[in-house]
Protein backbone atom coordinates (compact mmCIF):
# COMPACT_ATOMS: atom_id res chain seq x y z
CA UNK A 1 0.00 0.00 0.00
CA UNK A 2 1.21 3.59 0.35
CA UNK A 3 2.22 5.62 3.32
CA UNK A 4 -0.18 7.78 4.65
CA UNK A 5 1.69 10.81 4.05
CA UNK A 6 1.31 10.58 0.62
CA UNK A 7 -2.65 11.55 0.71
CA UNK A 8 -1.80 15.18 0.50
CA UNK A 9 0.35 14.99 -2.78
CA UNK A 10 -1.96 12.44 -4.19
CA UNK A 11 -4.89 14.62 -3.91
CA UNK A 12 -3.56 17.26 -5.40
CA UNK A 13 -2.21 15.13 -8.00
CA UNK A 14 -5.73 14.12 -8.71
CA UNK A 15 -6.91 18.33 -8.78
CA UNK A 16 -4.60 18.88 -11.85
CA UNK A 17 -1.30 19.69 -9.86
CA UNK A 18 1.63 18.61 -12.13
CA UNK A 19 4.76 16.24 -11.47
CA UNK A 20 6.82 19.55 -11.00
CA UNK A 21 4.45 20.91 -8.48
CA UNK A 22 4.63 17.63 -6.70
CA UNK A 23 8.19 17.79 -6.44
CA UNK A 24 8.47 21.42 -5.43
CA UNK A 25 5.91 20.63 -2.61
CA UNK A 26 8.17 17.32 -1.12
CA UNK A 27 11.87 19.14 -1.31
CA UNK A 28 10.10 22.20 0.38
CA UNK A 29 9.41 19.96 2.95
CA UNK A 30 12.92 18.81 3.00
CA UNK A 31 14.30 22.28 3.13
CA UNK A 32 11.85 23.23 5.72
CA UNK A 33 13.73 20.69 8.07
CA UNK A 34 17.45 20.78 6.69
CA UNK A 35 17.69 25.62 7.81
CA UNK A 36 16.60 24.43 11.71
CA UNK A 37 18.94 21.40 11.84
CA UNK A 38 21.84 23.08 10.29
CA UNK A 39 21.30 25.91 12.65
CA UNK A 40 21.11 24.06 15.97
CA UNK A 41 24.15 21.69 14.67
CA UNK A 42 26.62 24.69 14.05
CA UNK A 43 25.59 26.40 17.35
CA UNK A 44 26.12 23.18 19.09
CA UNK A 45 29.45 22.44 17.34
CA UNK A 46 30.95 25.76 17.97
CA UNK A 47 29.24 24.88 21.80
CA UNK A 48 30.72 21.73 22.04
CA UNK A 49 34.10 22.06 20.44
CA UNK A 50 36.22 23.09 23.22
CA UNK A 51 34.55 19.79 24.89
CA UNK A 52 35.92 17.60 21.99
CA UNK A 53 38.85 19.03 21.30
CA UNK A 54 40.76 16.81 23.65
CA UNK A 55 39.52 14.00 20.94
CA UNK A 56 40.57 15.29 18.22
CA UNK A 57 43.71 14.91 17.51
CA UNK A 58 45.49 17.82 14.87
CA UNK A 59 42.25 18.85 13.92
CA UNK A 60 41.16 21.93 15.36
CA UNK A 61 37.21 21.39 16.82
CA UNK A 62 36.52 24.82 15.05
CA UNK A 63 38.01 24.04 11.71
CA UNK A 64 35.83 26.28 8.79
CA UNK A 65 37.09 23.74 6.06
CA UNK A 66 35.60 20.81 7.83
CA UNK A 67 32.37 22.15 9.63
CA UNK A 68 31.52 23.19 5.26
CA UNK A 69 32.19 19.61 4.26
CA UNK A 70 29.74 17.90 6.81
CA UNK A 71 27.17 20.51 6.61
CA UNK A 72 27.32 19.54 2.50
CA UNK A 73 27.36 16.37 2.79
CA UNK A 74 24.56 16.73 5.52
CA UNK A 75 22.53 19.11 3.01
CA UNK A 76 23.33 16.28 0.23
CA UNK A 77 22.11 13.31 2.04
CA UNK A 78 18.98 15.27 3.07
CA UNK A 79 18.23 16.15 -0.66
CA UNK A 80 18.86 12.71 -1.75
CA UNK A 81 16.38 11.51 1.06
CA UNK A 82 13.86 14.02 -0.37
CA UNK A 83 14.10 13.33 -4.16
CA UNK A 84 13.61 9.14 -3.25
CA UNK A 85 9.50 10.17 -2.34
CA UNK A 86 9.60 12.87 -4.38
CA UNK A 87 9.72 10.14 -7.14
CA UNK A 88 7.49 8.17 -6.11
CA UNK A 89 4.70 10.58 -4.87
CA UNK A 90 4.92 12.03 -8.43
CA UNK A 91 5.10 8.74 -10.38
CA UNK A 92 1.58 6.95 -8.31
CA UNK A 93 -1.20 7.67 -10.60
CA UNK A 94 -3.79 9.80 -8.92
CA UNK A 95 -7.22 7.27 -9.19
CA UNK A 96 -5.19 4.11 -8.24
CA UNK A 97 -3.96 6.03 -5.41
CA UNK A 98 -7.44 7.56 -4.44
CA UNK A 99 -8.83 3.62 -5.20
CA UNK A 100 -6.02 2.34 -2.97
CA UNK A 101 -7.36 4.86 -0.12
Amino acid sequence: MFPADLGKDILEQAQGASRLAIHRLMFGLGLRMIVPGLLVGALAAFALGRQISTQLHGIAATNPFLLLVVVLLLVGVTLVACAIPSLRASGIAPMEALRNE
